[in-house]
């Protein structure tokens, strides 16, 4: 629930129950590939002022030793941002990344509740390149900056304990953290609805994780 992060469902493996087994919706961390794109390159280069039709490179470009590539080998030269976000396109993801600068990408993945690590500082973290990766519960609640005027909300599971007496022994505290504005909270769901709605996003392919 994303106005509250009180978690609704949730599937942490298939088949027979082991009791305090290993639970893939909380423990397991892997490469979130283009999910991290909105969150580490999109919502800070609108807070640097950038728009839905601003031009972006779409061109197979070298970064050092990197060199980011389309998964389908096309490369349209310039595209607007709202293209490259709909499509999910690499090159002029990690291209704008580039330009707004590495930090202010890592720093937004700190507001979102993402850890920061040396892993982090490569324009690869942008297509959600990472070593260690994430949990699943962990990006959901970082998503839920989104529809909240870009306030964070803590995932939760448990909201209330009441004892046998009907006295309450705990409760959850709602926790919300200012991830970004509420201009661009809503910029950014607009450009997402995009991507549902088209149903065009082909996500990224890093070392062969889809």
């Amino acid at each position: 629930d994303a106005k509250s992060g009180g978690v609704l469902a949730l599937v942490g493996g298939r088949g027979e129950p082991v009791f305090r087994g290993f639970n893939r919706a909380t423990h397991l961390k892997a490469q979130p590939g283009s999910t991290l794109k909105p969150l580490a390159v999109y919502t800070p280069a609108l807070e640097e002022g950038y728009k839905y039709t601003s031009p972006l490179v779409d061109e197979l470009k070298t970064y050092k030793d990197y060199t980011p590539t389309n998964p389908d080998n096309q490369y349209r030269g310039e595209v607007p941002l709202y293209e490259a976000v709909e499509k999910s396109i690499n090159a002029p993801t990690v291209w704008l990344l580039n330009e707004i600068g590495l930090e202010k990408g890592i720093d937004s993945l700190k507001q979102f509740g993402i850890p920061r690590e040396e892993e982090h500082h490569y324009l690869v973290i942008g297509l959600g390149g990472m070593h260690k990766g994430i949990a699943p519960l962990k990006l959901a609640e970082a998503y839920t900056a989104f529809p909240n005027e870009g306030k964070r909300k803590k995932g939760h599971f448990i909201t209330k304990i009441v004892g046998p007496t009907g006295k309450t022994i705990a409760e959850f505290e709602g926790k919300s953290t200012k991830v970004t504005s509420a201009t661009v909270a809503k910029e950014m769901t607009s450009l997402l609805l995009n991507v549902v709605e088209s149903g065009t996003g082909k996500g990224t392919q890093i070392e062969g994780v889809d």
